[in-house]
């Protein structure tokens, strides 16, 4: 679980611990992980489970614990 927090950590470049869609986007495609924008707004929009437009580190654990 630790490994996963360090993540979104890393992928929050300003620091405010919510991922907006640019940060989600820029830390996938630094991760090796390949996906054209579309995809990316279909990852999003499921990660973002309370349609705030950002994903805070609860929507992100929830929605990655799942397909680990």
């Amino acid at each position: 679980m630790e490994d996963l927090s360090g993540v979104f950590r890393m992928m929050d470049s300003n620091g405010n611990c919510f991922l907006d869609f640019d940060e989600l986007w820029k830390g996938f495609s630094n991760s090796g992980v390949s996906m054209d924008q579309q995809d990316t707004v279909t990852v999003f929009k499921y990660f973002d489970r309370d349609g705030s437009r950002t994903v805070d580190i609860g929507e992100y654990l929830v929605a990655v614990w799942v397909h680990i």
